[in-house]
């Protein structure tokens, strides 16, 4: 049986080649508006069959951008199986935890997949920190690039400016495909090809926004590259020094377990899987 990591890039690879902004797959939305017309909603906050979806919430009510959790009495199974039979709307982190959870769907089995998630809320954002899924990830602080391994999530920031000039989350998210190479929701590459991409999404014409007097901002590599922001943790070039890395020793341990046995391995890493699941959970 291949390993996690191989059957989760080996699943990237080919969302990247056959549905990452193409036809009824999965759209970065600044990509989708380039020939698509698309409503500001879909835009800001992104699109997912509502069969299978309700937006979340954040604290003070509002809709949370790039956030979704199952309905109530429905299988995630379905749920992810049903992303990108149309045109769906998402983010970079988002696309980052959907070919996961496939992977993990795929490593698991279908059973054991769906009575994970009867224990707690499925969602799909950039950071699982909000479900069950949190117990399959680590934060792990990293020196420079070359100490990013297969599979982590890796953050790519963009400059504040392309948030306004484009209504859009500055952060990116790639996978660390192997020899520091990344792929993503239209990024793919060397650490240069992901920055060089990212660039041009910034000096790119605003569509869906306005992006006020920042519309009309561009830049050269050199200027997007030295201009810093300020981010929770070390950077190089615009690649943060910090990486959620699959934790594929737990992965495994689940894959080997007895469906009965379910519950007493979640009580063993602490986690507290019965939880309240309103129906538009609040993040």
């Amino acid at each position: 049986m291949a390993s996690f990591t191989t059957l989760f890039l080996d699943q990237f690879r080919l969302m990247t080649s056959q549905s990452f902004n193409q036809k009824n797959g999965i759209w970065h939305p600044q990509e989708y508006a380039k020939t698509h017309t698309i409503k500001l909603e879909a835009y800001s906050k992104g699109h997912v069959p509502k069969e299978f979806f309700t937006r979340c919430h954040t604290p003070s009510k509002a809709v949370a951008p790039f956030a979704f959790a199952l309905k109530e009495g429905l299988r995630p199974s379905d749920a992810i199986d049903s992303i990108g039979k149309k045109p769906a709307i998402l983010d970079s982190g988002c696309a980052y935890m959907l070919v996961f959870y496939r992977a993990l769907f795929s490593y698991l089995g279908e059973e054991k997949f769906n009575a994970l998630y009867q224990r707690d809320r499925f969602i799909l954002r950039a950071h699982p920190y909000d479900t069950i899924t949190a117990i399959f990830f680590k934060k792990v602080v990293i020196q420079d690039r070359f100490n990013v391994q297969p599979g982590d999530q890796c953050c790519f920031k963009n400059l504040l400016s392309y948030s306004f000039k484009h209504g859009l989350p500055e952060d990116e998210y790639v996978v660390c495909n192997s020899d520091y190479n990344f792929m993503g929701l239209g990024l793919q590459g060397t650490q240069r090809d992901v920055e060089e991409a990212l660039l041009r999404k910034l000096n790119e014409p605003t569509r869906v926004v306005d992006g006020g007097s920042l519309s009309r901002i561009t830049m050269t590599y050199e200027e997007f590259i030295n201009k810093q922001t300020k981010p929770p943790s070390r950077n190089e070039g615009r690649l943060f020094l910090e990486v959620l890395r699959p934790d594929t020793e737990r992965i495994q341990q689940m894959a080997e377990t007895p469906l009965d046995e379910l519950d007493d391995l979640l009580e063993s890493w602490c986690h507290s899987y019965k939880r309240y699941r309103p129906d538009s959970p609040t993040l």
